[in-house]
């Protein structure tokens, strides 16, 4: 089974979004439009609507998994910073 091209999107947008929130690349304000000329050129501007619409009433239907993700973190008032990489990401202690 391969990724539709909405799957394709998704995957390589959060990915994207994740590596500039860690400092990988300068910030850029068209991710979408990257991921649509390299990755998925099918995809309309009404598709790229409808997935962002989509995705968004998930994440309000889906909170209860970030609120109980929450409860297992590490206390935001710890005492001692962990050990962070080159990169300046959190290594969580290991």
């Amino acid at each position: 089974m391969t990724l539709n091209d909405r799957e394709k999107f998704i995957l390589h947008l959060v990915s994207l979004m994740t590596m500039q929130h860690f400092g990988k690349f300068k910030e850029k304000d068209n991710l979408h439009e990257i991921v649509l000329k390299n990755r998925c050129r099918r995809l309309t501007g009404n598709d790229v609507n409808k997935i962002y619409e989509d995705i968004q009433e998930e994440m309000l239907l889906g909170s209860a998994i970030y609120e109980e993700a929450d409860t297992l973190g590490v206390p935001i008032n710890k005492k001692e910073p962990n050990e962070v990489d080159e990169y300046g990401v959190d290594l969580g202690g290991r």
